[in-house]
């Protein structure tokens, strides 16, 4: 009997590894064909959240709450929240915005729903189909489109043509710097993360300093019932990355920080006294952690009915 329970536990092993690694170069491909010009990316792993008791109950929360609008969401487009395992936000400026969900999506479904019939169809290569979407309130057009039964993006035109194209072709428009986050973005395995792959031209030329900054990135997990954060900040040298490290120490030293005005003080108290700091190379880091009572309190406040 235990000889049988060792080889379904090593098959359940082998197949999940296997799965696992197939799934890397497909989110690798996913992140790299994200067009250059997006400035500022979110990525939520839902199956992540799901898969630790304290975030699952806060996303069973948020469904429950919102279940009307998530039906009429799904009656409409075919789309189920419990079918998308990630969701991506991807920011040029306010306007322009590429998001993509990542999942397990019926494509039956999604093709014969109320939004694919219609709205008009747009010849796409490498697509199941794209379509072309108005927003009657702002009279703007967005397009839609599912690639495969894994990947579905909708967004201003130019930026879900963009990722299109790059991602049927397997091509890439990011530098060095910029593909380094991607694939970190791709790789990680984190509930939250959120890049900041370039400042815009307008916001260095206000502030010349911020020339110094690369790029930058916040990732959040559960950790032991807390919230762990780990910052990541890319300077344009190892002198620099130290010297924002030594700023950042000075500030908490000569509680500076007590000037910061938010309006969760308990958050912020939580955050800079688990505060660590440290640099590696072009990156300083900088660490810290909060009790998941503290999130979930802020969300009570939020309005989110949390037992």
């Amino acid at each position: 009997m235990k000889i049988k329970t060792l080889l379904i536990a090593a098959a359940v092993t082998i197949t999940t590894l296997i799965s696992s690694q197939a799934e890397e170069p497909a989110k690798k491909k996913l992140a790299q064909s994200i067009p250059e010009e997006v400035m500022f990316s979110v990525r939520l792993d839902l199956n992540a959240a799901r898969k630790e008791k304290e975030t699952k109950t806060i996303l069973d929360a948020a469904e429950k709450q919102f279940n009307d609008k998530l039906e009429k969401i799904g009656e409409f487009s075919g789309l189920d929240l419990g079918d998308i395992t990630c969701v991506w936000i991807n920011v040029v400026k306010d306007k322009e915005v590429l998001i993509i969900l990542e999942g397990n999506f019926d494509t039956e479904d999604i093709m014969n729903s109320p939004v694919v019939a219609n709205s008009r169809k747009l010849p796409r290569l490498g697509t199941l189909t794209t379509i072309e979407m108005k927003d009657e309130q702002k009279n703007e057009l967005n397009q839609g489109v599912l690639i495969n039964e894994n990947i579905v993006a909708f967004g201003r035109p130019e930026l879900v043509d963009k990722f299109i194209s790059k991602y049927v072709d397997g091509k890439t428009g990011w530098d060095k710097d910029g593909l380094a986050v991607m694939d970190r973005l791709a790789a990680s395995n984190a509930m939250l993360n959120l890049s900041l792959m370039k400042l815009p031209e307008q916001e260095i030329q206000q502030k010349p300093f911020l020339a110094n900054l690369v790029n930058a990135s916040l990732e959040m997990n559960m950790v032991e019932k807390k919230i762990s954060a780990t910052a990541k900040v890319t300077m344009q040298d190892e002198a620099k990355a130290k010297a924002l490290k030594d700023l950042l120490s000075g500030l908490v030293v000569l509680d500076i920080t007590s000037e910061i005005k938010v309006d969760q003080p308990e958050i912020k108290k939580a955050i800079i006294d688990g505060l660590k700091l440290g640099n590696e190379g072009r990156t300083a880091t900088l660490s810290s952690s909060m009790d998941i009572e503290l999130l979930r309190n802020l969300l009570r406040k939020k309005g989110l009915e949390l037992n």
